[in-house]
């Protein structure tokens, strides 16, 4: 299904990009999709998953809304890579609030430094997923 980590490598024209704020979606067949994520890339442009981190972050949302989460990494059929402007970001932030402060603290906190101005990428990867370093082109809006 997937290998025991994936490092993922975002680049604009061939320049990785640090501080950039990425989610991903852990698609399944059933029920609802695990969303990860406000994570940041390193300054070296690059989020490791964790093959052990998918499977913990899966069960605490199982744990979490058993009623609306219901899999495990096996069920899962592939990975997608959400990568929101500035201004959507901030979007992002006003909705979360009012209903998820400790999410909002830590996505306002993210945003102050984050590097993603006006990039925007939505990429879909189905499983599964076989080498170990995915590279992610970032394009301007």
């Amino acid at each position: 299904m997937i290998p025991s980590y994936i490092k993922f490598i975002f680049s604009n024209e061939g320049v990785n990009i640090p501080n950039l704020i990425v989610y991903f979606i852990l698609n399944v067949k059933n029920k609802n999709d695990y969303t990860i994520g406000p994570l940041i890339t390193n300054e070296r442009g690059e989020i490791t998953l964790t093959k052990g981190q998918l499977e913990s972050i899966i069960n605490q949302y199982n744990m979490d809304s058993p009623m609306d989460y219901a899999g495990s990494l096996d069920s899962c059929i592939g990975i997608d890579i959400l990568v929101e402007s500035y201004e959507e970001l901030r979007n992002r932030l006003l909705a979360l609030q009012e209903f998820y402060p400790q999410n909002a603290l830590s996505l306002k906190n993210a945003i102050k430094v984050c590097m993603n101005k006006n990039y925007r990428i939505y990429r879909k990867i189905k499983f599964p997923i076989i080498d170990r370093n995915v590279f992610v082109n970032v394009e301007d809006d």
